[in-house]
């Protein structure tokens, strides 16, 4: 399963209603027919005018796929145009096994918290993906708020991408606060903030605007 983000800003003279219903009508158009599409939500992001669009495919293959398919399809032209085309960054990551679409809780999430990394240089990454799963059993699931979480990994750059569910905004910032806290006081979980380059850590704040999931990814 891959997880793509597609970050851009909205022209300013573009409405925020004025974008979701261009992007709603591609979707219904272009995307949502796609063979290995898994769900997909648009997020708003500061600052304002920002956003993020967040899409489950089934792999690399379904994603290019329908990369060409929006690039070429004039169904998708009125939304792409309403985004600064200089402003498009593109990310996409492979989750872990033993994550899936449920884990995302996509119909449910108030806020995503998302969590970017590289490791440091000669960083056993299985043992760095085992500490991570230690954490998340130990941890998340005593957050307030709290969700879910999927783990995925860009195999090209070696960037790793964690993304919680949370119920709203405000709990995803309290949990970010708390998590990182308590890692950094543990004796053993520190180590995961060690493994990690600390020019290469982003975190994010997701708020969806609109959501569109199949069955095979609701709870």
């Amino acid at each position: 399963m891959l997880i793509e983000f597609a970050g851009y800003a909205t022209h300013k003279t573009t409405s925020e209603a004025a974008h979701l219903k261009v992007a709603d009508a591609a979707h219904r158009a272009v995307i949502a027919p796609l063979e290995g599409f898994n769900g997909r939500v648009l997020c708003a992001r500061d600052p304002q005018g920002a956003w993020t669009d967040m899409v489950l495919w089934e792999d690399q293959h379904r994603f290019e796929q329908a990369s060409r398919q929006v690039m070429e399809n004039p169904a998708c032209q009125n939304w792409t145009a309403s985004m600064q085309q200089d402003s498009v960054v593109m990310q996409t990551a492979i989750l872990l096994p033993g994550y899936g679409p449920r884990d995302l809780h996509l119909e449910e999430a108030g806020c995503w918290l998302v969590v970017s990394w590289c490791t440091l240089a000669g960083i056993d990454h299985a043992e760095h993906q085992a500490l991570n799963r230690e954490i998340q059993a130990a941890l998340m699931p005593d957050q307030e708020g709290f969700l879910g979480v999927v783990t995925a990994r860009d195999p090209e750059s070696g960037r790793y991408f964690e993304v919680l569910a949370f119920r709203d905004k405000a709990l995803a910032k309290k949990g970010l606060e708390e998590l990182t806290a308590a890692c950094g006081q543990h004796p053993r979980f520190q180590q995961h903030l060690q493994d990690c380059d600390p020019e290469q850590v982003t975190t994010e704040l997701m708020v969806p605007q609109q959501r569109w999931v199949p069955a095979a990814a609701r709870v």
